[in-house]
């Protein structure tokens, strides 16, 4: 996730910094490493980086790289300079370690990404691991041991209070944006049985009338629920066949790709109500069946500006299924900075070609 778009907080000291955080990138942050990256002539941040830290410390070198490219995205899109940086590690609750067995495990990798920062130039201004409740200096690893307590929603500081005073909202975690989309959070038993039943229902539908027939009846049952807002009728209410149709239908890249067509005002969010609704009730246990709704809900996510929710459910897709070509092309386009009415444009035309096709 690039973030380039900043609020801006008076901030002096490390404390601050920590607080600062998740009012920055508009999520309250777990299992990220963030950079900020800030041109000191100007004493302003350029830009904001999030990645996902790899689990296996092998591969820590690998994503130090990946921070530093899209540090440099961010340059590049920013027409900006930069001289230094601000890093961040952020663990997943389950990760928490306390006292100095935080310090042991995370300070190699804070070691890894600042020396990468330097290969670019970059000067590190400081490295912090950052929880909801406490934060620790990965550069003076000696200096509170057992952590410094964080200001946040619970423990207001200044930031907090200036973030307050100027209406700007306190930031979702990332554990209540993901929840809206979690492969199989909502599947049941009844959903694993429909999505045998449904791929056997398209093999013998296929046979019988051909793949024209099959892709015709694909694209009447989106366009009833999602086209001009949809028939209004409750998503919440669809039955299990009906959502295994969807999500095998979904695993057929030109079908998927007409889901990506329903960008209207009137049409957006219950679009991505339903995408939520499929990755949840994805089936599939090696999660590439949700890969198609969980890139469909990051685009819809992000025409609608949320764009924390974006990032995080196109890197799930990326994730779910690395081949989906869908989910990658997303990926690139956020991170180059693409303006998404530039896709949504797109995507009109390609709707309104298969609507000519489809009456004439």
């Amino acid at each position: 996730m690039i973030v380039h778009a900043l609020p801006v907080f008076d901030v002096s000291n490390p404390a601050e910094a920590v607080e600062a955080l998740p009012f920055m990138i508009g999520l309250q942050p777990e299992r990220s490493i963030v950079a900020f990256v800030f041109n000191q002539r100007i004493n302003q941040p350029v830009g904001v980086v999030r990645i996902s830290p790899p689990a296996d410390p092998q591969d820590w070198p690998e994503a130090g790289d990946d921070l530093m490219h899209k540090v440099q995205l961010v340059l590049a899109q920013a027409s900006s300079e930069a001289d230094s940086i601000l890093l961040y590690i952020c663990p997943k609750g389950a990760d928490f370690r306390s006292g100095k067995t935080t310090v042991a495990h995370f300070a190699p990798l804070a070691a890894v990404l600042s020396a990468a920062a330097r290969t670019k130039g970059l000067a590190v201004l400081g490295t912090y691991f950052a929880t909801g409740t406490h934060w620790w200096d990965l550069q003076h690893p000696g200096q509170h041991p057992e952590g410094i307590p964080a200001h946040g929603p619970h423990n207001p500081g200044p930031v907090t209070t200036e973030a307050v005073v100027a209406g700007i909202p306190m930031p979702p975690s990332m554990a209540e944006i993901i929840a809206r989309f979690e492969p199989g959070a909502d599947a049941g038993p009844a959903d694993d049985e429909a999505a045998v039943a449904a791929a056997h229902r398209w093999v013998d539908r296929i046979r019988a009338e051909g793949p024209h027939a099959e892709d015709a009846r694909f694209g009447d049952l989106l366009d009833r629920l999602l086209l001009d807002g949809g028939d209004g009728s409750p998503l919440t209410d669809l039955t299990p066949e009906v959502i295994a149709d969807l999500l095998t239908g979904m695993q057929i890249r030109h079908l998927r790709d007409i889901g990506a067509q329903f960008v209207e005002p009137s049409e957006v969010r219950r679009a991505h109500e339903l995408w939520c609704l499929l990755a949840r009730r994805s089936a599939d246990r090696d999660l590439r069946q949700a890969a198609a709704p969980l890139a469909l809900a990051g685009f819809t996510a992000w025409l609608v500006g949320e764009m924390p929710a974006a990032a995080i459910a196109i890197e799930m897709a990326c994730m779910a299924d690395p081949s989906n070509r869908l989910a990658h092309l997303l990926a690139g386009a956020l991170e180059a900075g693409t303006d998404v009415e530039v896709l949504a444009d797109r995507m009109r035309a390609l709707r309104k070609a298969r609507l000519e096709r489809r009456q004439g």
